[in-house]
């Protein structure tokens, strides 16, 4: 569609943010300008297009105003238990790499989220002694995916708790001593147990007060 109508006279420019596939747009599409741009800060005044036609954009944008609506929510009418489900920084390895200049500046920017809502309880003490905030992944990432189960990169993830009921300053180890630290080893599930992301299901209900998911 860009050749057949860059050849009715019309001028097309195309948008993405890795310069390695654009690099291939612009060998295939010599007649198309490209520009690297981010989805939310284009470089472009508002109706300089005709028309704009967006193909899987979406679900690599941070939504902001996802944890704008939280932060409102939670300060005016708290649940009982808040979601956040942020598929920025993994959407971003998948398409730069984990652990690339993409992928990194999606988990800064991810960091800053978690920081607005963080600072919006530190400025509500009451609120802040009735909220726990837990933070944990379900893989890591190595290259552009997390397929091989084997490798550290990509079994081993962040999980992080503070507020109510959260010791501060204390890894989870020392505050689950049946637990053992498995350092940079892949253990099974016979003998003793590392922490796992399906603890997060019994965190949960323990705030909930509700019976526990399993046992260990």
């Amino acid at each position: 569609m860009p050749g057949s109508r860059g050849r009715r006279g019309l001028r097309v420019t195309g948008v993405d943010t890795s310069p390695a596939m654009l690099a291939v747009a612009r060998a295939k599409r010599p007649d198309v300008a490209f520009q690297e741009a981010e989805a939310a800060a284009l470089p472009f005044s508002d109706g300089a297009f005709d028309l704009v036609l967006s193909v899987t954009a979406l679900e690599f944008v941070p939504d902001d105003d996802a944890m704008n609506r939280l932060i409102h929510k939670l300060v005016r009418a708290p649940a009982r238990m808040t979601f956040w489900h942020n598929s920025v920084p993994d959407a971003a390895g998948h398409r730069h790499g984990y652990m690339s200049a993409g992928y990194l500046n999606a988990v800064r920017h991810s960091d800053w989220m978690l920081g607005k809502l963080l600072n919006a309880l530190d400025r509500r003490p009451a609120l802040k002694k009735r909220v726990t905030v837990v933070l944990t992944s379900d893989h890591g990432g190595m290259g552009k995916n997390h397929s091989n189960q084997l490798k550290l990169a990509n079994y081993r993830i962040p999980f992080m708790a503070w507020g109510r009921g959260v010791t501060s300053g204390r890894s989870l180890y020392s505050l689950n001593p049946a637990r053992q630290d498995p350092r940079r080893a892949r253990v099974g599930y016979s003998g003793p147990q590392p922490i796992r992301n399906s603890d997060v299901a019994n965190l949960a209900t323990r705030f909930l007060g509700a019976p526990a998911v399993f046992t260990v």
